[in-house]
């Protein structure tokens, strides 16, 4: 299985010239129907969200921008999630700020992934 962004990456070099636009964000309802922001690469995949609802659409898009300026100094970590899943997140200043979009199936992926985030995220579009 390919990272998100990876995905991307393999993507543009193949001449997929949908996949050159760098990673968007986007402010949308969780389920529970409270606001999140959520970061697709190219192609649509889901490359991070901020992890919980937040209490506004102003508050989303003020974490999402926090995170796009403060991600290259943010503390990312990989974890085994409840189902066996390796996931990565981020942390800023002991507070959680992002999580991935997805599983992975090795603990090497989901840091390359976190990796690819950290150094993507200060080139994102959206908001």
């Amino acid at each position: 299985m390919s990272t998100t962004m990876g995905r991307a990456q393999d993507a543009r070099a193949q001449g997929d010239g949908r996949s050159t636009r760098p990673p968007a964000f986007t402010i949308m309802n969780t389920l529970a129907g409270r606001p999140a922001w959520w970061l697709h690469a190219a192609g649509g995949y889901l490359v991070a969200w901020s992890g919980a609802p937040l209490d506004s659409d102003d508050a989303a898009r003020e974490a999402a921008e926090a995170f796009r300026a403060r991600a290259e100094e943010s503390r990312f970590e990989v974890y085994v999630d409840a189902g066996g899943k390796f996931r990565w997140r981020a942390w800023s200043r002991a507070v959680r700020v992002a999580e991935s979009g997805e599983w992975f199936v090795s603990r090497s992926e989901a840091a390359r992934a976190a990796d690819e985030v950290r150094l993507g995220v200060a080139v994102s579009e959206g908001l």
